[in-house]
């Protein structure tokens, strides 16, 4: 919901419902509890908060920001309370030309280390 030009908030339950089955047994989906905010600073600096509670597991808390240059490069950053994914902290970039996006984030990934992610999107 946004608040303002610059303000937004967002609400959500995560995996609500019944079991999820394969063959003749299930398990439940670990049902997450999730408060979001972001906050534009003019043009160019997006801030993000981002706060999960999952019901059997720890809370977790967010943080990241984006900074814009040019309408068509974005630096980003981020760090998170989780402490079993190793390092808090990720970076990122993207690039927009159009309708065109192209995105990369180096996130810790637990024992698996340092992982890559790349994303390419039309909109």
């Amino acid at each position: 919901m946004r608040l303002n030009k610059s303000l937004s908030i967002g609400a959500a339950i995560q995996n609500l419902g019944s079991k999820i089955r394969f063959v003749n047994e299930g398990d439940r989906l670990p049902l997450t509890f999730k408060l979001e905010g972001a906050y534009k600073t003019g043009s160019r600096l997006l801030i993000t908060i981002d706060a999960n509670k999952p019901v059997d597991n720890n809370f977790k808390l967010n943080v990241g920001a984006e900074y814009l240059v040019a309408n068509m490069f974005a630096v980003r950053g981020g760090c998170s309370s989780d402490k079993e994914q190793g390092s808090n902290f990720t970076v990122g970039a993207g690039f927009c030309l159009r309708d065109c996006h192209i995105d990369y984030a180096l996130v810790p990934y637990g024992d698996l280390g340092k992982t890559h992610q790349i994303s390419f999107s039309l909109r």
